[in-house]
């Protein structure tokens, strides 16, 4: 599905056409530079998720509009991860117009009510936001960051092996999801795990040279 279809999916939701004709048309200003600025980072996954908001006939027009938003970290959920961190997570960079709202359990992956909790996200830089979202960094339960092998160069995306984010309670679950199925790490042809993580995991052989992290 293409971003103008989406575009088009969102205008048909009563409660935007509502607060638009209120708005004097400053809500489709507003979808439209947004739609041109999401344009260039724009995904196949993240098209199929709204899509499929769209389509759903289970949640209402207004429910609609909210999971939406929290998909491309927008409205209340950003506001909600905005008032709970007031700077990126990792850095402390505090203009929040550059930060991402960011899911810490991934979209398809959750339920509905773990796409909209505040405790399942981090606020963080663009940069940290990718590396994160990829499984390049994760973080302990003590709020530790957790580097993969696989990223390079981390000095020039401004990671430092000491960094370190405030976990409260709520957020446990969510990043040990993060850390048992989205980090990447790399093992050798014994099933082992190469050099030293600060998370020990149980570990089931599926071949020579493959396993799989249960938790």
């Amino acid at each position: 599905m293409e971003l103008i279809k989406i575009e088009g999916g969102v205008k048909n939701i009563p409660i935007f056409q509502q607060r638009n004709s209120t708005g004097k048309g400053m809500c489709s200003c507003a979808l439209k530079t947004f739609i041109e600025y999401r344009k260039s980072e724009f995904t196949e996954e993240l098209e199929q998720d709204i899509e499929h908001i769209i389509i759903d006939d289970s949640i209402s027009a207004t429910e609609k509009t909210v999971y939406i938003n929290a998909r491309v970290g927008q409205g209340r959920y950003r506001r909600e991860l905005i008032g709970r961190w007031k700077a990126c997570a990792l850095s402390g960079f505090r203009d929040t117009r550059l930060l991402v709202a960011s899911h810490i359990k991934p979209w398809n992956a959750s339920s509905n009510k773990e796409r909209l909790d505040s405790f399942n996200g981090l606020l963080l830089l663009p940069n940290l936001d990718k590396v994160f979202d990829l499984g390049f960094i994760t973080f302990e339960n003590s709020g530790r960051i957790i580097i993969s092998d696989y990223l390079e160069e981390i000095s020039n995306l401004g990671i430092q092996p000491d960094m370190q984010v405030i976990l409260e309670a709520p957020h446990q679950k969510y990043i040990q999801y993060h850390r048992d199925v989205v980090l990447r790490v790399r093992f050798n042809c014994a099933g082992q795990i190469k050099g030293s993580l600060p998370v020990i995991h149980q570990m089931t052989v599926l071949s020579s040279c493959q396993i799989r992290l249960v938790s």
